[in-house]
């Protein structure tokens, strides 16, 4: 197999360096593989080889799982990880991961019969499909859609310039004690500096390749579950060509809870696989990737450890065996605190300390946890509802545990997701509209369940026939027998083919039909264009480090604003302070906080106001320039550019830059 893979990689290593952005895509795949690829090597199961797609999930997960880990300790322990330590990091990693992998090759073998080249065939094609409707989708895009984007930005320029955990925003915001998980953000800034991206296209095609990697992981995770190949590829397909979530996290740039979801199915399999083997190489994994997720996203690490419990409770050895489940568990849980102490502690810290209306544990309730209509039954989500409902209803009769397990692990994120039910308050963090997104997870497995019953059925009524065929054959003439034999021999590899086929056209039709360009991406949350990169490049190398922007405002979540245009990404981009911070002010003290809403909140009300009602506003405020786009809700160019209080001293085809004028 090592020439096959040899000229792979030659060929791969050619085409990444006629690309555009060829650096990127060959330091992405070091990182994102190689430190969980080392991680798996060494932590061998007991039970014999893996499958090399269960392999392949664990590898992704424990490396998103490991380099936030990294940046915790490091941080704690005063290093930094950036410039020279960043690229020996790099070169350590290389030289581990080249000759490990070359030994590997040496001993992996080639599949002997045509049936084991299916799997590996399918998930190819779904691979190669869902990176080409990924890549579709941003084709154009200059920056991340929406809200969320802008502060991730900030985040991964933090680090990326520090080397460190943001654990402070300084001097970009004023906070000292910041509590949100960062994870996602340390991965991007590492890849940032070895690359030469900007960073609204790192975070792009970083985001991109994390949603093309749902179709492999999905993957790994059904087949742990059910052991069917096709049912394996067929959840993968739904997730990655079917379902509108995670795709449509684009039009959101929700990057962290797509990062947080990956390492989801990995906890699943990992989990299983410590509950089969018992030793402690399967619970390390397991450890390190629930330390790893704690660092990516709250939410999804409590779905994690809803998992690990709905396991635990579908034991039905004996209460010998549910009393060792649970001690492996509580274990598991202890040296996850132990590995991730320095956080935990700034997280205790920021709850008592800050009573911020976006900390992490703040209780909330009413519209903001009410279940959204509008994301649950989004396009295709009716049929996939209910086509896992039914899944999930055979699974059940059948006695399959691992459907039972997906079952309640759903119920108790339900239930955790409003604890009204029991009497107990809301949490801000875990709410239903968070749980709709994550839907097309456990959806996924259950059609996976479904696809592997079929399997089984089809395979019960194939063998049913051939062994009624066989005793018809049995009582007849010989020479009709002779004629027959041939016939009901070749009915038991075109089964399993025609399978395959099925499949293999169902991906390709869902590939060109299912969830269009304009589907997965909201134009309308699109605020940022070219034109506003280009005039935040020539703010970046023009205007002194200490100028502050006025841009344009409107509301955006309860008595937070957001920027309107491509003026708000000043900060994380030109590290300009502008008038609208993003959103994630709110984790400030007190004070600094209600100083910002009141501000933002005159901004926003100013639309239409004057070129001297606008003046004086940024007098009171400090502010010496002004981002002005055409029809721009508050500052537009056109009502500007005739006054006499501001001189324009920057423009192209969509906005202008003014300098206050005294």
């Amino acid at each position: 197999m090592r020439p096959c893979v040899v000229l792979g990689v030659l060929i791969s290593a050619y085409l990444a360096s006629q690309l555009a952005h060829g650096l990127f895509f060959v330091v992405a795949s070091l990182w994102l593989l190689g430190p969980g690829y080392l991680a798996e090597r060494y932590l061998r199961s007991r039970s014999g080889p893996r499958p090399l797609i269960v392999r392949l999930t664990l590898w992704l997960a424990l490396s998103l799982a490991l380099i936030p880990l990294v940046y915790l300790w490091t941080t704690t322990l005063g290093l930094a990880l950036r410039g020279p330590a960043l690229l020996i990091a790099t070169a350590l990693l290389a030289l581990g991961t080249v000759p490990y992998g070359w030994r590997d090759l040496a001993l992996a073998r080639w599949p002997s019969r045509p049936t084991e080249w299916m799997m590996p065939l399918l998930l190819v094609e779904l691979v190669l499909l869902t990176a080409w409707k990924r890549v579709r989708e941003i084709a154009g895009l200059a920056f991340p859609p929406w809200v969320d984007a802008v502060h991730h930005a900030l985040m991964i320029r933090v680090v990326a310039e520090t080397g460190r955990a943001p654990f402070s925003l300084q001097p970009y915001l004023p906070i000292d004690a910041f509590a949100y998980h960062w994870g996602y953000h340390a991965v991007a800034a590492t890849l940032l500096q070895l690359t030469d991206l900007s960073l609204p296209a790192l975070m792009l095609w970083l985001g991109q390749l994390l949603a093309i990697a749902y179709a492999g992981v999905i993957a790994g995770a059904t087949y742990t579950l059910w052991q069917r190949p096709r049912a394996a590829v067929v959840a993968g397909g739904v997730a990655s060509l079917v379902s509108l979530l995670p795709a449509y996290y684009l039009s959101w740039g929700r990057y962290t809870l797509l990062a947080g979801l990956l390492l989801v199915p990995a906890v699943m399999l990992a989990s299983l696989e410590m509950l089969r083997d018992g030793g402690w190489r399967s619970l390390a994994i397991l450890t390190l990737l629930l330390a790893g997720l704690s660092l990516i996203h709250f939410v999804a690490f409590c779905m994690a450890l809803l998992w690990c419990a709905a396991v635990w409770l579908t034991q039905f050895d004996g209460l010998r065996q549910m009393r060792r489940t649970l001690r492996q568990f509580v274990l598991v849980g202890v040296l996850t605190v132990l590995l991730t102490a320095p956080w935990i502690v700034l997280l205790i810290r920021q709850t008592m300390t800050v009573s911020s209306a976006s900390s992490p544990l703040s209780i909330a309730g009413g519209d903001y946890n009410s279940m959204p209509p509008e994301l649950l039954w989004l396009p295709g989500n009716h049929m996939l509802v209910i086509s896992a409902l039914v899944a999930a209803y055979l699974g059940l009769r059948r006695r399959s545990r691992a459907t039972l397990a997906l079952v309640l692990w759903t119920l108790l994120v339900l239930c955790c997701a409003n604890p009204v039910w029991f009497g107990l308050p809301y949490l801000s963090f875990f709410n239903n509209r968070i749980v709709v997104l994550a839907l097309f997870l456990p959806a996924s497995l259950l059609l996976g369940a479904g696809v592997a019953m079929l399997d089984d059925g089809i395979g019960h009524w194939l063998e049913r026939y051939i062994v009624r065929a066989e005793q018809l054959l049995a009582v007849g003439e010989e020479s009709r027998t002779e004629r027959r034999k041939p016939v009901v021999e070749r009915l038991r590899p075109i089964c399993p083919l025609l399978c395959t086929l099925l499949v293999a056209g169902g991906l390709l039709w869902s590939a060109r039909y299912l969830l269009p360009r304009d589907l997965v991406l909201n134009q309308g949350l699109v605020f940022a264009h070219p034109a506003d990169l280009d005039a935040i490049t020539w703010a970046a190398e023009h205007t002194p480090p200490d100028a502050r922007f006025a841009i344009n405002t409107e509301d955006w979540l309860y008595d937070i604003n957001r920027g309107s245009d491509g003026g708000w990404w000043l900060l994380p981009l030109a590290g300009r302070h502008v008038s609208t911070p993003p959103v994630i002010f709110t984790y400030g003290d007190a004070a600094y906080v209600t100083s910002v809403k009141q501000l933002t909140a005159e901004l926003r009300d100013a639309a239409g106001a004057s070129p001297e009602q606008l003046a004086a506003w940024m007098d009171r405020g400090h502010f010496g320039y002004a981002y002005a786009t055409t029809g721009g809700r508050i500052f537009d160019r056109d009502r500007l550019r005739g006054s006499p209080l501001f001189q324009e001293v920057y423009r192209n085809a969509a906005v202008s830059i003014f300098r206050r004028e005294f």
